[in-house]
Formats: structure tokens, sequence, C-alpha cells
């Protein structure tokens, strides 16, 4: 904990009492060692602290959500260790050095003659329209109505899930970096940060309202 000095300044706040609701992107992002798992666990729990994730909501008083919370350190761990052995490996060093090593590239993106990762002209455009429709307001349903038919999928399907539009939205990839074996490696971007920040902020929020909505509907 002291080599995260943001880390031990939030777990102070818990235990003043200043932190009751907290956003993380995923739960593997705040802490990757059983142990101080146990213990980020045992101070929520204390303090009442929810969190909330781009995809679920954790009550500190749950017991389901209080054992899927340890369950998820464990499985952390074990992923940083795994993480850690794989760093050492040539692949991940050719990643480092901007070298595509995932597979097909994202939407957006296609492997250049020399392996890296490089715009697409074709595609980008279209990424480039879905981010300024949804900052200006436009609704997924909407999106998916100007895409189909019209502009192929990663896949060469002409037809788009809201899924696939909003996986898209939330890539890093076009704001320029993209996450390999847990180390942030840049990229071309495609669209500004701030852009790509604001479309985040309301898609995260649509989705932590949803996923609130259906956890008091089961309480009912």
């Amino acid at each position: 904990i002291g080599t995260r000095p943001v880390f031990s300044n939030l777990m102070r706040l818990v235990r003043d009492g200043e932190v009751k609701h907290l956003f993380v992107e995923v739960l593997d992002r705040l802490t990757r060692d059983s142990e101080v798992s146990s213990m980020v666990n045992r101070e929520f729990a204390l303090n009442k602290v929810t969190v909330y994730t781009r995809t679920s909501i954790y009550d500190p008083e749950s017991l389901e959500d209080s054992f899927m919370m340890k369950l998820l350190g464990l499985f952390a761990e074990y992923d940083n260790q795994l993480r850690t052995q794989r760093l050492k490996t040539g692949r991940f060093i050719k990643a480092k050095q901007g070298f595509w090593m995932i597979g097909k590239p994202p939407f957006g993106y296609k492997k250049g003659k020399n392996g890296k990762l490089v715009v697409d002209k074709n595609q980008s455009i279209w990424v480039e329209k879905m981010f300024k429709w949804y900052d200006e307001g436009m609704s997924l349903p909407s999106i998916k109505k100007k895409l189909d038919t019209k502009v192929e999928t990663n896949h060469g399907r002409t037809l788009w899930t809201h899924g696939s539009i909003q996986k898209l939205l939330g890539n890093t990839h076009h704001k320029g970096y993209y996450t390999y074996l847990g180390v942030d490696i840049p990229c071309p971007s495609i669209v500004d940060s701030e852009l790509w920040e604001r479309v985040n902020r309301v898609l995260n929020d649509k989705s932590t309202r949803q996923k609130a909505k259906r956890k008091v509907g089961k309480g009912k």
C-alpha cells in the first residue's frame, strides 16, 4: 500500500467516513492482492461503502456481494502473478514496441505493413461519427439505424447491435492507448481524449442507473 499514495489516501478517507460511494472501472484495478483485498472488503463493510463498476454494484452489507469481492480479489492476485510472468516474454516486448500482437485489430484500425497498429481511413470516419452522434445526444438505437446496411462490422456483418456500438465507444484505443497484460500501450488515436471522456461519462452514468434500477426491482 505504501507504494500507492492515492490508494492509501483513499483508504484514509474511507476510515474517516468521507467516502460512501466509490466508482472504479473494474474491481481488479482497486487491488490485485488477496491480503489487501480482504482488508479493503473489511473497511468497506465497516464504513458502509458501496462500490460501483462499469457493469455492477457491490453492496458492503450483502453477503453475496462481499463474497464476490473476495473471490475477485483472489482471481486478481493470480492474474497479477501470471501477468508478471508473461511480461518477460518476447511477445510483450514486441507489443511495447508498438507491434500488434492480439489478433484482429478493433474497428477503426488495421495492421500496417510493418506489423504495427495504424488507423483505417475508411472505418475511422465512422468511429468519429459515432462519437459525435452520441456526444450530441443520439441514442444507441438511433446510431444503429444509421449504421445498419451502410457500414460493415469487423466481422463482415451489415447489422450492428447496441452492445457492439457501446463496446466500440468504450474502447480506449480510440483515445490513444490499449491495455495488454495489465500495461497501457500507446497507439494512434481517432478521437480526442476530451470527447472520449465525455461520451464514456454518459455511458457509465446510464449503465449505473440501469443496474441500480434492476437491483431495486429484484429487492421488491
